[in-house]
């Protein structure tokens, strides 16, 4: 059954931002606000014009959860009843009510510190939380304490696990879901990744809505199959708004988003769920430049900006898109203008780094992806880019450096395994060459290019059955209008001497060329060989040797004097047959 949204799902985000707000989770608050934000003002008003009724008619609603707690010593006029929202309390479904009050007293006792630690955090000043929370009780006070030390540790924390397992050990005994949250944090960066998947589950169990258990979940997700099997575990229907956002999401990451994610996509961006909600346009945006349908990509990007005009989320992968689709005079506006609004994120750095990149100008594209490195140094888009921009300046080394930098980071994205094998036959080296693409085929067996990478390594290394199998399963994703694998396959056949199955390919170019109304001269080549076949076989087609070369003789392709010639040659070949029909008709 399909869930709604409604006046109630639109109070749980309420909570829900205010609730990651308070622990400094701002990227989960932002989320939060910003599908609040999408939903229908009427739905949303729905809710609070409930509440505000019932106040109004019924005093002791006010106290419903107050009448429930034990007598708090701090309860009084300058310290209020503890009381918890309907849609907290609906949330937190794991922990008993009256721990949950407890817990609430204890909040309100300590609050001053606590709004100084978050404070702290805010402007980045974290080291000097623990001090201040180390007596405090509660485990809100517990988690900023945590996690203010787990972002000061976090720039070096792939040098030294130790302090991340100091971390984990204050939290090794958790119950609540947000302490949860934190474990399973810290097991995700100790590589424990099991433990820190059931630990985030157990936390979205416990309060439903915070995004960055669901973003924790989905980053431990390695493919399709463990996506889909982890989503029966979930405390939700999977066709609740949340879930079918996390299904996006999570396979959009995996860079394995398809037709369906588009389609739900589009439900979720209809007017029953949450209109123009840019982070949803910004993931279908991602999802098409994934599938490389860029025109649709920066249409999506397109909406995305006019709904919010300096979004910095999601920008890199819109300049990725402008830079592969020839934008430059747009990649030019936005390099200008984000440069003034947030030069110091690392997305903004990939995006004027782009922009140099699609001017040739390759040493200024790499000072700003490094920019964007030093910024972010888990930003695996930068080290990458770089990659491939050292690539273009021919320095193979600097390439593997960086290429070697980003798999460091993750070892399951297949573009720095790709760059790695690119790297590798700009050195000659096609045995290391083989092994880093077939890493990258392995992750990612749906993108025709590293097929026919592959494929090219084995055609260097003379291996041409092998190349023959990569250039067929290649067939299988590629788009079914283009030619290049049905010219490689030609190729590879002729080059094994198999003459019938090349001609066959080369007769498959020029059909599909002729079916998309290609000029005559993107299939010369293939035309002709497909008519030289069909002259010197016995019983040859001439008519179609003739229909063929015809075409290309009357082109401006290059091949116009062997079309020529050979029209010359089957002219005496077919006067030829003749006189000798004619002769065996003699008697």
């Amino acid at each position: 059954m399909t869930t709604m949204v409604d006046a109630t799902m639109a109070e749980e985000l309420r909570v829900a931002a205010k609730e990651c707000n308070d622990r400094c989770l701002a990227k989960a608050a932002q989320w939060a606000s910003e599908l609040l934000l999408s939903i229908p003002q009427h739905k949303r008003t729905q809710e609070k014009t409930r509440i505000n009724a019932t106040f109004s008619t019924s005093t002791p609603a006010m106290l419903h959860h107050a009448d429930t707690a034990p007598y708090s010593p701090v309860a009084g006029p300058s310290h209020p009843p503890v009381t918890l929202s309907d849609a907290l309390s609906a949330s937190l479904k794991q922990v008993p009510p009256q721990v949950m009050l407890q817990d609430a007293e204890l909040q309100c006792i300590e609050d001053d510190e606590i709004t100084m630690a978050r404070d702290w955090i805010d402007t980045r000043d974290c080291t000097r939380v623990p001090a201040l929370l180390k007596n405090c009780k509660s485990t809100k006070a517990r988690f900023l304490s945590a996690y203010s030390r787990y972002l000061t540790i976090k720039p070096t924390v792939g040098n030294d696990k130790a302090e991340v397992i100091d971390l984990l050990r204050m939290v090794r005994d958790a119950s609540d879901p947000w302490l949860l949250y934190l474990k399973g944090l810290f097991l995700s960066t100790l590589c424990r990744r099991e433990e820190a998947i059931e630990c985030a589950i157990l936390s979205i169990a416990g309060f439903t809505w915070n995004w960055a258990a669901w973003d924790l979940l989905s980053s431990c997700i390695t493919d399709v199959e463990e996506l889909y099997s982890l989503q029966n575990l979930c405390p939700l229907p999977k066709t609740h708004p949340l879930m079918e956002l996390f299904h996006i999401k999570t396979l959009n990451d995996l860079h394995a988003g398809g037709d369906r994610e588009l389609t739900m996509c589009a439900k979720l961006l209809g007017p029953d769920y949450f209109p123009d909600n840019p982070w949803i346009l910004a993931l279908r945006g991602c999802i098409l430049y994934y599938a490389h349908d860029l025109g649709a990509s920066t249409v999506e990007f397109e909406r995305m900006l006019a709904r919010d005009p300096w979004r910095i989320d999601n920008i890199d992968i819109y300049s990725f898109a402008l830079h592969v689709n020839d934008g430059a005079s747009k990649l030019s506006r936005l390099s200008r203008e984000y440069l003034l609004l947030a030069k110091d994120r690392p997305e903004v750095c990939c995006l004027v780094g782009n922009f140099f990149s699609l001017q040739a100008k390759h040493e200024q594209a790499i000072q700003y992806f490094n920019r964007a490195a030093q910024l972010d140094p888990t930003y695996i888009s930068a080290w990458t880019l770089m990659g491939h921009e050292q690539i273009e300046e021919k320095n193979s080394h600097a390439a593997i450096e960086m290429y070697r930098r980003a798999i460091d980071i993750n070892r399951d994205d297949h573009r720095a395994w790709y760059g790695l094998g690119q790297a590798y036959e700009l050195l000659n080296m096609h045995d290391y060459a083989l092994y880093y693409i077939q890493h990258a085929t392995a992750l990612n067996s749906y993108d025709v290019r590293m097929w026919q990478a592959e494929a090219q390594c084995y055609e260097e290394l003379g291996r041409f059955r092998e190349a023959l199998e990569c250039y067929r399963r290649a067939l299988i994703p590629s788009n079914p209008h283009e030619t290049y694998v049905h010219l490689k396959l030609a190729k590879v056949h002729a080059e094994l001497g198999e003459d019938e199955e090349a001609i066959a390919y080369h007769r498959r170019v020029v059909e599909i060329s002729q079916a998309n109304g290609r000029e005559v001269l993107q299939y010369a080549k293939s035309a002709i060989e497909v008519a030289q076949h069909q002259m010197r076989i016995p019983s040859g087609d001439l008519g179609l040797a003739r229909e063929y070369l015809a075409l290309v003789a009357s082109s401006n392709s290059e091949d116009v004097e062997v079309a020529s010639d050979l029209l010359k040659s089957l002219k005496k070949m077919t006067n030829a047959e003749r006189v000798q029909e004619v002769a065996e008709d003699i008697p």
